[in-house]
Parts: C-alpha cells; structure tokens; sequence
C-alpha cells in the first residue's frame, strides 16, 4: 500500500512549478501472486525495503520511539502526520487497536492505491516460504 503524496515548488520570481507526485510505500501485502497479510508487519516491511531499493519510490521508514515524541517531531518538520502500528502483528483489514493515525494539521486526503511494479519480479522468495 502506498500514499501518493503532490507537491509544488515556487520558484524565486512566484511562479509555481509542475506539480511532483511521490509514490511512498509503507507495506506490503501481495508479492508475485503471495498473499503476506498473515506475516507480522516487520517482515512484510523489510521485503518491501528490498523492493524499493534503489527506485524512484519512497520507503517509509520505521522507528520505535515515543509515540509523542515522534509525533511532535513529524509536525515540527511539516510531515502530514504519524501512523503507529504494532511491529509484530499480521495484516488486518478496517480499523483496530492495533494501530492509530494522528494528523498534524488538516491536509487534503489522497486515496491509498496499490502498485503494480509490471513484470519485475522479486528475488524474496526464501522469505515468503
């Protein structure tokens, strides 16, 4: 699952530039015709990191830290927000306790798109089985 994320940048005489979308990936839930939601989300992100490794698409990190602390940190630096989420559970659809999104300001909302990377198929095999 990924967040598509617009930005624009203002040159120095006012004029805005095109517009730059991002594609920033956070999990993985389907590999090469596997499904990976009974995987804990550690796993699925250190296959996902794998995958984006060296491309145009941007990984979404993760830290263990104060939950506050972070969000404070995010909103400081104009993130949109913060999504915490136990590191060891499996995938669950809808909403749950186990994870929480708080917002720093009010943004537009994108919708969350899959992605398909066409015929590039990974090499990550071992890890699924």
């Amino acid at each position: 699952m990924s967040t598509l994320r617009l930005s624009s940048t203002v040159s120095a005489t006012g004029a805005s530039a095109p517009a730059k979308i991002v594609l920033v990936a956070f999990d993985l839930l389907y590999l090469n015709g596997y499904d990976l939601r009974k995987l804990p989300l550690i796993e699925r992100k250190a296959l996902l990191k794998k995958l984006t490794a060296e491309t145009d698409v941007q990984f979404s990190e993760s830290f263990e830290v104060d939950g506050r602390e972070m969000y404070q940190r995010a909103c400081k630096v104009g993130l949109e927000g913060v999504v915490s989420k136990v590191r060891d559970n499996h995938y669950a659809s809808g909403r749950s306790r186990d994870w929480a999104k708080k917002a720093c300001a009010q943004r537009e909302t994108l919708p969350i798109a899959g992605y398909a990377l066409g015929s590039v198929r990974c090499r990550c095999q071992e890890a699924i089985d």
